[in-house]
Order: structure tokens, then sequence, then C-alpha cells
């Protein structure tokens, strides 16, 4: 399963917002796939998740399940339209009902984490630097920050040993 969601930061020098669009996988915390941009729109969705469904090699044999909010861009006419067509055998995309984050609690978790450790703490002046340090952000949560419930190791140790065949030996997730 993938949630998806949307995350705001400001860019004090500029005196604009921009969006962070973040794909994560609820099983290894791995966040797939990422946009930053000063806008992010259905055609934005579609292109971020297709270049993690590229990457990842998915769809194969087991369906993926893809799990949103509401938001304008996940209602989207592009982006419905677009995971309609890999068939609900391959892509499956619900959608929480509204006011229900709590369905959505891995991604919220991550958006958490997103602004508490990275948005919250800065003040950038330029795009260009909120960018930069966005892509360091996203870098440093997959590859180094350590999760609990990985038993302390990073998402992109999880991914690997996946990768591997090892026995992840995780706790079970619940629906």
């Amino acid at each position: 399963m993938w949630q998806l969601d949307l995350k705001y930061g400001f860019v004090h020098g500029e005196n604009k917002f921009f969006f962070i669009l973040a794909i994560i996988d609820v099983y290894m915390r791995l966040i797939v796939n990422y946009h930053i941009g000063l806008s992010c729109k259905g055609k934005d969705l579609v292109f971020t998740l297709d270049k993690a469904l590229k990457e990842f090699d998915i769809p194969n044999e087991n369906q993926l399940v893809i799990r949103t909010d509401n938001g304008s861009q996940m209602t989207s006419h592009i982006f419905m339209d677009h995971v309609g067509n890999f068939g609900e055998d391959q892509v499956l995309h619900e959608l929480i009902p509204p006011a229900t984050p709590n369905k959505n609690a891995h991604i919220e978790a991550f958006n958490s984490i997103l602004d508490a450790e990275f948005i919250q703490p800065r003040y950038f002046m330029t795009y260009g630097q909120a960018y930069a340090e966005t892509v360091d952000f996203m870098g440093f949560y997959n590859y180094f920050r350590i999760h609990g419930s990985l038993k302390y190791k990073t998402p992109m140790e999880i991914y690997e040993s996946y990768q591997r065949g090892e026995d992840l030996n995780l706790p079970e997730i619940r629906m």
C-alpha cells in the first residue's frame, strides 16, 4: 500500500508557498517518490506516481493499493482517469472519507515529521534553497532516519533487505 498527500512550506524571502507531494510505502516507510513545486496539480501526481511505479517495478503480480484524501489533486479527472486505466486488479485507488486523516496515518505521520524536523525550523530565502534542502531532507529520511517500527533501521535498509529476499520480520500493519 502506498499513501499520498501534500504538505506546503513557505519561502519567506519570496513571500510564497511551495508544495511537497510525497508517496510513502506503508510497510517500509520508504518515500518512493516526491514532487516539489510552486504548485501541485493532477498532472504532477500522475508524473510522480508513474515514476515511482516504474522505479519499483509496480504493478506486477500483486495489486497496489493507493490511498489518498479527497483533495482536488487526488480527485482531479487527469489523476482519477490515469489510475483507472491500470485496472483494479493492478492498482486500486482508495479515497478516505472526509475528515478521517487517521485512515491515511502513515503519510500523515511522515508529514508531521516533515513539518517538525524540516519545514518549521527553517527560514527559506529562495525557492531554490527550499527545493535543494527538501531534496536533502528526503534523502536523509530514506537513508539515515531510523524508525522504531522498523526495528531501528532506515527505510532504505528495509527496502534493500526486501530486495535480497530476507525475512523482514516487521510487525504486521493493520489497515
